[in-house]
Protein backbone atom coordinates (compact mmCIF):
# COMPACT_ATOMS: atom_id res chain seq x y z
CA UNK A 1 0.00 0.00 0.00
CA UNK A 2 1.69 3.49 -0.90
CA UNK A 3 0.63 6.63 0.23
CA UNK A 4 0.61 10.04 -1.44
CA UNK A 5 2.09 11.10 1.70
CA UNK A 6 4.78 10.48 4.22
CA UNK A 7 2.11 8.53 6.97
CA UNK A 8 3.94 10.69 9.83
CA UNK A 9 3.17 13.78 7.86
CA UNK A 10 -0.14 13.29 7.36
CA UNK A 11 -0.70 12.54 11.16
CA UNK A 12 0.98 15.90 11.96
CA UNK A 13 -1.21 17.81 9.03
CA UNK A 14 -4.45 15.98 10.75
CA UNK A 15 -3.44 17.70 14.21
CA UNK A 16 -2.12 20.58 12.78
CA UNK A 17 -6.08 21.01 11.17
CA UNK A 18 -8.01 19.74 14.04
CA UNK A 19 -5.91 22.22 16.21
CA UNK A 20 -6.77 25.21 13.64
CA UNK A 21 -10.59 24.13 14.27
CA UNK A 22 -10.43 23.93 18.10
CA UNK A 23 -8.37 27.18 17.83
CA UNK A 24 -5.55 25.33 20.22
CA UNK A 25 -1.48 24.78 19.27
CA UNK A 26 -0.84 21.10 18.03
CA UNK A 27 -0.47 18.97 20.68
CA UNK A 28 -2.54 21.46 23.33
CA UNK A 29 -5.07 19.90 25.44
CA UNK A 30 -7.19 22.95 25.53
CA UNK A 31 -9.36 24.90 27.72
CA UNK A 32 -10.61 22.94 30.51
CA UNK A 33 -14.52 23.52 30.90
CA UNK A 34 -15.01 22.34 34.33
CA UNK A 35 -12.99 19.88 37.19
CA UNK A 36 -13.44 16.84 35.65
CA UNK A 37 -10.06 15.42 33.61
CA UNK A 38 -11.46 14.77 29.77
CA UNK A 39 -11.30 11.55 28.48
CA UNK A 40 -9.38 10.12 24.83
CA UNK A 41 -10.11 6.76 23.65
CA UNK A 42 -7.40 5.31 21.28
CA UNK A 43 -8.27 2.58 19.06
CA UNK A 44 -5.17 0.69 17.68
CA UNK A 45 -6.56 -0.87 14.00
CA UNK A 46 -5.22 -3.91 13.04
CA UNK A 47 -8.29 -6.17 12.19
CA UNK A 48 -10.07 -6.15 9.11
CA UNK A 49 -12.48 -2.96 8.06
CA UNK A 50 -15.99 -5.10 9.07
CA UNK A 51 -14.37 -5.15 12.64
CA UNK A 52 -13.12 -1.86 12.95
CA UNK A 53 -16.60 -0.56 12.03
CA UNK A 54 -17.99 -2.58 14.23
CA UNK A 55 -15.98 -1.44 16.93
CA UNK A 56 -16.45 2.27 16.03
CA UNK A 57 -20.30 2.03 15.82
CA UNK A 58 -20.56 0.51 19.13
CA UNK A 59 -18.02 3.26 20.92
CA UNK A 60 -19.57 6.39 19.53
CA UNK A 61 -22.86 6.60 20.99
CA UNK A 62 -21.12 6.40 24.47
CA UNK A 63 -18.66 8.60 23.46
CA UNK A 64 -20.62 11.15 22.07
CA UNK A 65 -23.16 11.00 25.25
CA UNK A 66 -19.77 11.61 27.70
CA UNK A 67 -18.15 13.66 25.45
CA UNK A 68 -15.03 11.22 25.00
CA UNK A 69 -12.64 11.70 22.46
CA UNK A 70 -12.18 8.65 20.04
CA UNK A 71 -9.01 8.54 18.05
CA UNK A 72 -8.36 5.52 15.51
CA UNK A 73 -5.10 4.63 13.95
CA UNK A 74 -5.21 2.71 10.95
CA UNK A 75 -2.59 1.82 8.03
CA UNK A 76 -4.97 2.25 5.51
CA UNK A 77 -4.95 3.94 1.74
CA UNK A 78 -5.64 7.69 1.44
CA UNK A 79 -8.78 6.10 0.21
CA UNK A 80 -10.49 4.25 2.87
CA UNK A 81 -8.53 6.99 5.11
CA UNK A 82 -11.14 9.18 3.58
CA UNK A 83 -13.76 7.22 3.54
CA UNK A 84 -13.69 6.40 6.99
CA UNK A 85 -13.62 9.59 7.65
CA UNK A 86 -16.82 11.02 5.79
CA UNK A 87 -18.44 8.04 7.44
CA UNK A 88 -17.04 8.53 11.16
CA UNK A 89 -17.12 12.41 11.53
CA UNK A 90 -17.28 12.60 15.40
CA UNK A 91 -14.17 10.17 15.41
CA UNK A 92 -10.74 11.12 14.59
CA UNK A 93 -9.05 8.86 11.93
CA UNK A 94 -5.00 8.82 12.02
CA UNK A 95 -3.39 7.02 9.08
CA UNK A 96 0.02 4.97 10.46
CA UNK A 97 2.76 3.52 7.96
CA UNK A 98 2.06 0.32 6.12
CA UNK A 99 2.66 -2.72 9.09
CA UNK A 100 2.54 -0.91 11.96
CA UNK A 101 2.36 -2.47 15.61
CA UNK A 102 0.16 -1.84 17.45
CA UNK A 103 2.56 -0.11 19.84
CA UNK A 104 3.44 2.13 16.97
CA UNK A 105 -0.32 2.90 16.41
CA UNK A 106 -1.01 3.51 20.27
CA UNK A 107 2.01 6.07 19.72
CA UNK A 108 0.40 7.53 16.69
CA UNK A 109 -2.74 7.87 19.23
CA UNK A 110 -1.00 9.57 22.29
CA UNK A 111 0.08 12.14 19.98
CA UNK A 112 -3.27 13.24 18.48
CA UNK A 113 -5.10 13.14 21.62
CA UNK A 114 -6.05 15.56 23.52
CA UNK A 115 -7.76 14.17 26.97
CA UNK A 116 -6.48 14.10 29.97
CA UNK A 117 -6.75 10.49 29.88
CA UNK A 118 -6.41 7.86 27.17
CA UNK A 119 -7.59 4.71 27.41
CA UNK A 120 -6.28 2.19 24.84
CA UNK A 121 -8.40 -0.18 23.14
CA UNK A 122 -8.21 -2.75 20.20
CA UNK A 123 -10.44 -3.48 16.76
CA UNK A 124 -10.27 -7.18 17.15
CA UNK A 125 -13.38 -7.84 19.52
CA UNK A 126 -16.50 -5.41 20.35
CA UNK A 127 -15.88 -3.06 22.66
CA UNK A 128 -17.38 -3.23 26.32
CA UNK A 129 -19.41 -0.08 26.76
CA UNK A 130 -19.87 -0.33 30.66
CA UNK A 131 -16.26 0.05 30.56
CA UNK A 132 -16.65 3.04 29.25
CA UNK A 133 -19.34 3.95 32.09
CA UNK A 134 -16.54 3.40 34.59
CA UNK A 135 -14.48 5.43 33.12
CA UNK A 136 -16.93 8.19 32.88
CA UNK A 137 -18.30 7.80 36.55
CA UNK A 138 -14.26 7.68 38.18
CA UNK A 139 -12.90 11.16 36.19
CA UNK A 140 -16.70 12.86 37.16
CA UNK A 141 -15.99 15.78 39.95
CA UNK A 142 -17.08 14.86 42.86
CA UNK A 143 -19.94 16.77 43.80
CA UNK A 144 -19.32 19.25 46.42
CA UNK A 145 -22.73 19.83 48.89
Amino acid sequence: MSHSTPPAAGNLRAVAQRSEHSGSPPGARGLRLGNAPTVSIVVASVSARKELEACVEMLLPACSASSIELVVVRSTSPEEFRDLQNRYRAALFMPAPDGSSVRVLRNFGIAAAEGDIVAFMDDSRPPDTEWLRHIVALTAPASTS
